[in-house]
């Protein structure tokens, strides 16, 4: 019997079996326990299921499950030259109700011609690309969501819980390093006054810039960041905690400034202090993070009291080196740095090696 008259044999069968009104689930469900394994003639049942594989409106997953009855049926061998009746799956709790999963998906009618074939694949995969762009959107809105939900904390107030946030999202370890530096320049420590650190700016720019000998070095410049009060926030999907604020002082390309995006061409930031203690430790190394994924330079980071207090972080493979050094080599150090970004942006042949030597945050995780 040829494959056409097969479903039609079997349509018609099921079909006469069947009132119209009892065309549903329930009774499908009802139809299968009561009828399948129960004799050892199943064919208006595989019939059945013939017309199911062949219906393009079914869902993958009902046409994999189908697959697999059709399979059992055609693994059944000839023994001595008598057939095997079909095992009963009745008493299988789990293949039946593996089968009422996906017979609540189904959708059985009347075989359609090629012409209404087509013109329903067609349909589908219009209906498919529909739903892909509204899950994308989806998506897209609960991204949204999440980063309104993230908490926001002003870089000033961070504490050490939200800190180790941030280092566990970045899998990175945290070393004191023995860092020695030959170099030194002599300079005078900065005399802070009753006012709170950054409305002293009008005197700690130009100590700044006086003991860093910023003019030597034509392509940077000594940037006040305290204007900006976003110049460090930012909003991604890299770290869990949405930090808002500024530091005190920036090195950054002369050229950027101009330009209006200085926050993308650190080289050095500074968070300033009349006195330092360990909760400005964290603070110091969010703007070293948070710096870091603005600028396109891999940034050094300093906290300092501008007297005798200096204490440098970065980062380096797999962790974020940080250490001290008196007045003195602290400048030199800062100097050195210096030196080699103006090499670097006037294309120069010889350049000095930055110190200490860093790498990008991004470059680090892959971002």
């Amino acid at each position: 019997m040829s494959a056409n008259r097969l479903l039609k044999k079997g349509k018609i069968q099921y079909f006469e079996l069947v009132p119209y009104e009892e065309w549903s689930f329930e009774h499908f469900t009802s139809w299968v326990l009561d009828k399948f394994g129960q004799t050892e003639n199943n064919g208006v049942f595989y019939n059945v299921f013939y017309i199911i594989r062949d219906d393009i409106s079914a869902s993958e997953e009902v046409h994999n499950a189908v697959r697999r009855l059709l399979n059992r049926k055609n693994d059944k061998k000839r023994v001595n030259g008598e057939s095997h009746t079909l095992t009963d799956i009745t008493n299988s709790v789990k293949t039946v109700d593996n089968i009422s999963d996906v017979l609540r998906e189904m959708v059985i009618e009347k075989e359609r011609p090629k012409r209404e074939k087509k013109s329903l694949r067609k349909v589908i995969k219009k209906n498919n690309e529909n739903n892909r762009t509204v899950i994308q959107k989806l998506t897209n809105i609960e991204g949204l969501v999440k980063e309104l939900q993230k908490s926001e904390i002003a870089i000033s107030n961070i504490k050490c819980n939200e800190w180790e946030k941030i280092q566990m999202s970045t899998g990175l370890g945290f070393e004191a390093i023995d860092f020695n530096l030959e170099h030194e320049t002599k300079s005078n420590a900065f005399q802070w006054d009753d006012r709170p650190e950054r409305e002293q700016k009008d005197r700690y720019l130009p100590h700044l810039r006086k003991i860093l000998q910023i003019s030597k070095y034509r392509k940077l410049e000594i940037y006040d960041t305290t204007r900006h009060i976003n110049f460090l926030s930012m909003s991604t999907d890299i770290l869990p905690i949405r930090l808002v604020g500024t530091t005190d002082a920036t090195v950054v390309d002369r050229f950027s400034i101009s330009s209006r995006i200085p926050q993308h061409h650190i080289r050095i930031l500074f968070e300033l202090k009349k006195f330092i203690n360990d909760g400005h430790l964290y603070q110091a190394l969010a703007e070293l993070t948070y710096g870091d994924l603005k600028s396109i330079h891999a940034i050094l980071a300093v906290l300092t009291d501008l007297r005798d207090d200096w204490q440098f972080f970065y980062f380096e493979d797999e962790k974020i080196g940080t250490f001290t050094l008196p007045r003195g080599k602290a400048v030199a150090l800062i100097q050195i740095n210096m030196k080699f970004a103006n090499q670097e942006l006037n294309n120069e042949i010889e350049v000095t090696e930055p110190l200490p030597k860093r790498r990008k945050l991004e470059h680090i995780m892959n971002i």
